[in-house]
């Protein structure tokens, strides 16, 4: 993969990470009722994020200990919002750090 295209899918994952803090942070301060629709929205992003992560790996434009670094970590950020997405809207949704605390 040339320089160019690296750059850009760098800067689209930088743009992804920093709108997937956007949209949590708008969930943890949304209404009960309407949570869903952020936290669907961030766990998108997060899923595009490691998608594009992965083609910077099969591309070697990342190296493996970096790829596996950033995985590990994108996986248990995906864990907690599928915690927080699964558990009914009437118990504790006031922010993403209840989830942790419960675990």
């Amino acid at each position: 993969m040339d320089k160019l295209h690296r750059y850009s899918l760098g800067l689209r994952i930088d743009n992804l990470f920093i709108e997937t803090i956007e949209s949590i942070s708008i969930a943890s301060f949304t209404a009960a009722k309407d949570k869903l629709p952020a936290i669907q929205n961030s766990l998108r992003k997060l899923d595009t994020i490691k998608v594009l992560l992965l083609v910077l790996f099969e591309t070697g434009s990342i190296d493996q200990p970096h790829y596996l670094q950033l995985s590990l970590q994108l996986e248990e950020t995906g864990r907690m919002l599928g915690g927080w997405y699964k558990r009914p809207l009437g118990k504790n949704t006031n922010s993403l750090n209840d989830s942790s605390r419960e675990s």
